[in-house]
Protein backbone atom coordinates (compact mmCIF):
# COMPACT_ATOMS: atom_id res chain seq x y z
CA UNK A 1 0.00 0.00 0.00
CA UNK A 2 3.18 2.90 0.74
CA UNK A 3 4.60 2.09 -2.66
CA UNK A 4 1.42 2.43 -3.77
CA UNK A 5 1.03 5.76 -2.73
CA UNK A 6 4.50 7.02 -3.32
CA UNK A 7 3.73 6.08 -7.34
CA UNK A 8 0.50 7.96 -7.07
CA UNK A 9 2.56 10.57 -5.32
CA UNK A 10 4.91 10.84 -8.19
CA UNK A 11 2.84 10.73 -11.29
CA UNK A 12 0.76 13.72 -9.43
CA UNK A 13 3.75 15.46 -8.94
CA UNK A 14 5.07 14.67 -12.60
CA UNK A 15 1.28 15.17 -14.01
CA UNK A 16 2.03 18.75 -13.15
CA UNK A 17 4.88 19.74 -15.36
CA UNK A 18 4.22 19.58 -19.41
CA UNK A 19 6.75 16.87 -20.95
CA UNK A 20 9.30 18.47 -22.96
CA UNK A 21 8.36 17.77 -27.15
CA UNK A 22 9.51 14.78 -28.31
CA UNK A 23 10.54 14.34 -32.22
CA UNK A 24 9.89 11.80 -34.35
CA UNK A 25 13.45 10.10 -35.17
CA UNK A 26 12.52 11.19 -38.73
CA UNK A 27 12.34 15.22 -37.71
CA UNK A 28 15.16 14.34 -35.68
CA UNK A 29 17.28 13.42 -38.25
CA UNK A 30 16.32 16.38 -40.85
CA UNK A 31 16.88 18.66 -37.88
CA UNK A 32 20.14 16.92 -37.43
CA UNK A 33 21.21 16.26 -41.21
CA UNK A 34 19.61 19.76 -42.66
CA UNK A 35 21.76 21.03 -45.78
CA UNK A 36 19.98 24.49 -46.36
CA UNK A 37 17.26 26.77 -44.69
CA UNK A 38 15.36 29.52 -45.96
CA UNK A 39 13.36 31.99 -43.63
CA UNK A 40 10.33 33.59 -43.90
CA UNK A 41 8.74 36.90 -42.58
CA UNK A 42 5.16 35.76 -42.00
CA UNK A 43 1.20 38.08 -41.94
CA UNK A 44 -2.25 37.92 -42.01
CA UNK A 45 -3.79 36.95 -44.87
CA UNK A 46 -5.25 40.60 -45.04
CA UNK A 47 -1.46 41.35 -45.52
CA UNK A 48 -0.66 39.38 -48.93
CA UNK A 49 -4.21 38.47 -49.81
CA UNK A 50 -4.57 36.15 -53.21
CA UNK A 51 -2.54 33.18 -54.03
CA UNK A 52 0.91 34.08 -52.47
CA UNK A 53 3.07 32.14 -50.87
CA UNK A 54 2.11 30.58 -48.35
CA UNK A 55 3.62 28.61 -45.45
CA UNK A 56 1.49 25.98 -43.22
CA UNK A 57 -1.41 28.14 -44.64
CA UNK A 58 0.10 31.32 -43.42
CA UNK A 59 0.99 34.76 -45.89
CA UNK A 60 4.96 34.70 -46.35
CA UNK A 61 5.19 38.30 -47.25
CA UNK A 62 8.96 37.82 -47.54
CA UNK A 63 11.39 35.13 -47.92
CA UNK A 64 15.38 34.39 -47.94
CA UNK A 65 17.66 31.95 -48.00
CA UNK A 66 19.47 31.69 -44.67
CA UNK A 67 23.45 31.05 -43.53
CA UNK A 68 25.10 28.29 -41.96
CA UNK A 69 25.15 29.85 -39.16
CA UNK A 70 21.59 31.03 -38.93
CA UNK A 71 20.13 27.04 -39.48
CA UNK A 72 22.62 25.95 -37.21
CA UNK A 73 21.21 28.09 -34.87
CA UNK A 74 17.41 27.49 -35.44
CA UNK A 75 18.65 23.61 -35.34
CA UNK A 76 20.29 23.55 -31.89
CA UNK A 77 16.63 26.03 -30.89
CA UNK A 78 13.96 22.91 -31.92
CA UNK A 79 16.61 20.32 -30.52
CA UNK A 80 16.92 21.73 -27.20
CA UNK A 81 14.24 19.88 -24.95
CA UNK A 82 14.61 22.80 -22.16
CA UNK A 83 13.08 25.37 -25.17
CA UNK A 84 9.96 23.98 -25.64
CA UNK A 85 7.02 23.07 -23.28
CA UNK A 86 4.41 20.02 -24.71
CA UNK A 87 1.38 22.76 -23.95
CA UNK A 88 -0.39 25.12 -25.51
CA UNK A 89 -2.17 28.58 -24.74
CA UNK A 90 -5.54 30.14 -25.47
CA UNK A 91 -4.33 33.07 -27.74
CA UNK A 92 -4.89 32.49 -31.33
CA UNK A 93 -1.64 31.35 -33.07
CA UNK A 94 -0.53 34.09 -35.80
CA UNK A 95 2.91 33.39 -36.73
CA UNK A 96 5.35 36.19 -37.30
CA UNK A 97 8.38 34.40 -38.71
CA UNK A 98 9.54 30.81 -40.02
CA UNK A 99 12.19 28.93 -40.83
CA UNK A 100 12.29 25.71 -42.70
CA UNK A 101 15.12 23.54 -42.61
CA UNK A 102 15.60 21.38 -45.95
CA UNK A 103 17.56 17.58 -45.95
CA UNK A 104 18.83 16.50 -49.08
CA UNK A 105 18.48 12.71 -49.62
CA UNK A 106 20.33 10.14 -51.31
CA UNK A 107 20.19 9.07 -54.79
CA UNK A 108 17.66 12.28 -56.39
CA UNK A 109 15.00 11.35 -53.94
CA UNK A 110 14.48 14.56 -53.43
CA UNK A 111 14.21 16.46 -49.77
CA UNK A 112 12.16 16.42 -46.73
CA UNK A 113 12.08 19.39 -44.41
CA UNK A 114 10.73 21.05 -40.73
CA UNK A 115 9.07 23.78 -40.57
CA UNK A 116 9.73 26.42 -37.29
CA UNK A 117 7.17 28.94 -37.32
CA UNK A 118 7.17 31.48 -34.12
CA UNK A 119 4.57 33.46 -32.28
CA UNK A 120 5.98 36.22 -30.15
CA UNK A 121 2.51 37.41 -29.26
CA UNK A 122 1.41 33.87 -27.60
CA UNK A 123 5.06 32.45 -26.86
CA UNK A 124 4.20 29.51 -29.31
CA UNK A 125 5.89 27.68 -31.64
CA UNK A 126 4.67 25.12 -34.39
CA UNK A 127 7.11 22.68 -35.64
CA UNK A 128 5.87 20.86 -38.46
CA UNK A 129 7.89 18.14 -40.59
CA UNK A 130 7.08 16.83 -44.59
CA UNK A 131 8.72 14.21 -46.14
CA UNK A 132 9.91 14.02 -49.72
CA UNK A 133 6.54 14.42 -51.35
CA UNK A 134 5.64 16.98 -49.14
CA UNK A 135 3.26 14.09 -46.93
CA UNK A 136 3.03 15.86 -43.40
CA UNK A 137 4.26 13.52 -40.86
CA UNK A 138 4.25 15.52 -37.49
CA UNK A 139 2.71 18.56 -36.33
CA UNK A 140 2.81 20.41 -32.95
CA UNK A 141 2.21 23.46 -31.46
CA UNK A 142 4.11 23.98 -28.23
CA UNK A 143 5.00 26.96 -25.65
CA UNK A 144 8.58 29.00 -26.05
CA UNK A 145 8.67 30.98 -23.39
CA UNK A 146 12.11 29.42 -22.55
CA UNK A 147 13.39 30.25 -25.92
CA UNK A 148 11.89 33.69 -26.23
CA UNK A 149 14.82 35.28 -26.33
CA UNK A 150 16.85 33.02 -28.31
CA UNK A 151 14.03 32.86 -31.26
CA UNK A 152 13.44 37.00 -31.19
CA UNK A 153 17.68 37.56 -31.66
CA UNK A 154 18.04 34.50 -34.40
CA UNK A 155 14.21 36.67 -35.68
CA UNK A 156 16.70 39.81 -35.41
CA UNK A 157 19.53 38.60 -37.15
CA UNK A 158 17.44 36.96 -40.03
CA UNK A 159 15.96 39.91 -41.10
CA UNK A 160 18.38 43.02 -39.98
CA UNK A 161 16.05 45.66 -41.88
CA UNK A 162 12.80 44.65 -40.71
CA UNK A 163 11.82 47.61 -37.66
CA UNK A 164 8.81 45.66 -36.75
CA UNK A 165 11.23 42.79 -35.33
CA UNK A 166 12.73 45.57 -33.54
CA UNK A 167 9.74 46.79 -31.44
CA UNK A 168 8.68 43.02 -30.45
CA UNK A 169 9.19 43.29 -26.41
CA UNK A 170 11.74 40.93 -25.06
CA UNK A 171 9.30 39.79 -22.44
CA UNK A 172 5.84 39.43 -22.66
CA UNK A 173 3.35 40.89 -20.49
CA UNK A 174 2.13 39.13 -17.55
CA UNK A 175 -1.60 38.98 -19.34
CA UNK A 176 -0.09 37.20 -22.27
CA UNK A 177 -0.49 40.00 -24.59
CA UNK A 178 2.53 42.09 -26.30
Amino acid sequence: MKLLLIVATALLFAGCQSPAVVYPSEASAILNGYTRGEAFRLGSLYDHPGAGDKVDGFAALESTQVSGDIAQRVAAIALDPNNFQDQTRREEFLPTIAWRLYRLLPAGQGQDAVDVLVSFDCDEVLIVSRDSRLHEFFRRLVTSDAARMKLLELARDTFPADSDLSKIPDARDAAGEN
